[in-house]
């Protein structure tokens, strides 16, 4: 069904070129002829956007994710594997830290949408900042309640086979009444088929330019991630294995700006370009934490050492490893 419509709409144009990507990117909003209401759009990425809409038989708002595309309606071929992928994967990960997705399907013009969950809360980044000016009762205590609840996550999605690779603080919920949920899987890894990886399509498919500290995807070594919670083996693959140390690394990251109130190898309060912070990466770790907060416990600052050791096979191997510590 999927698959033969998204060949049918799309056989002709599977030899697509970057150029495409130079064209203006608009969502491509199915018509249900009523199934669905669509009430605003809340969030655009590179590769989608996510609407606010109803469902007027169910009577309850939910969130509808769907591909961007040109003024005549039609995306890259490489862009509909990646939503497709992103889709499935999210769905086959069943954990209260996950968003559940509820329907995967298309239009009849061949438009692709998924819905799931719509999560009313704060950016975890957001919650960190709220802690560092002593808002709202945020305090790094309730930070480290958080982190070990996207440990839990991890741990059940590495159990799966599966590791997450953009782990950071924009990619982490906190939800109205306490929930914390991983978001955004688009980048996922399935380690029981290497080959279906989606890096491939995105390296085909142009994005639009990033702010400094966001997601970095580059032809050369195919790096991918975000630069400040990037691993060693993630930005220069020749020195490792991708694997649930991976995301273990990035745990380790957000820990560190925990604890010293700013993400690994920023030097001051403005942001660096993602290209500066890869070469301080390669060149070693970042500034040791007791050197910025000595008093900083002990403990906590052992544990994000180890976490972000250069070593993939030196760190906790899950994010239950790390959450035991």
């Amino acid at each position: 069904g999927l698959a033969e419509r998204l060949l049918e709409r799309y056989s002709d144009e599977l030899e697509l070129n970057s150029d495409e990507g130079d064209q203006e990117s608009m969502p491509l909003s199915p018509d249900l002829k009523g199934r669905y209401d669509f009430l605003e759009e809340i969030a655009r990425g590179g590769m989608g956007a996510v609407f606010r809409i109803s469902d007027p038989v169910l009577q309850r708002e939910l969130a509808m994710k769907v591909v961007l595309g040109d003024r005549s309606g039609d995306a890259p071929p490489q862009r509909l594997r990646r939503f497709l992928r992103e889709a499935r994967v999210t769905a086959q990960l069943s954990h209260p830290g996950i968003v559940a997705v509820h329907e995967l399907n298309s239009d009849d013009d061949g438009r692709f949408y998924f819905t799931m969950d719509r999560i009313e809360g704060k950016e975890f980044r957001d919650v960190m900042r709220q802690a560092r000016d002593g808002k709202d009762g945020w305090d790094r205590d309730r930070l480290l309640e958080i982190l070990l609840r996207v440990c839990d996550t991890l741990e059940y999605a590495h159990s799966r086979g599966v590791i997450h690779r953009d782990v950071k603080p924009s990619n982490i919920m906190v939800g109205q009444f306490g929930e914390v949920f991983m978001m955004d899987w688009g980048l996922a890894r399935l380690l029981a088929d290497k080959d279906d990886d989606p890096i491939e399509d995105i390296l085909s498919d142009t994005l639009p330019n990033t702010a400094p500290g966001s997601t970095v995807i580059t032809r050369d070594g195919a790096v991918v991630g975000t630069p400040s919670y990037m691993s060693p083996e993630q930005a220069y693959p020749d020195v490792g294995e991708v694997g649930p140390w991976t995301d273990v690394y990035a745990i380790g990251a957000i820990l560190y700006e925990i604890l010293s109130g700013r993400p690994p190898y920023r030097t001051g309060d403005t942001p660096l370009p993602g290209h500066k912070i890869l070469q301080l990466l390669k060149k070693g770790p970042p500034q040791d934490i007791q050197e910025m907060r000595p008093d900083a416990p002990e403990d906590l600052v052992e544990i994000c050492r180890v976490a972000m050791s250069r070593d993939g096979s030196s760190r906790p191997q899950n994010g239950g490893e790390i959450s035991t510590r």
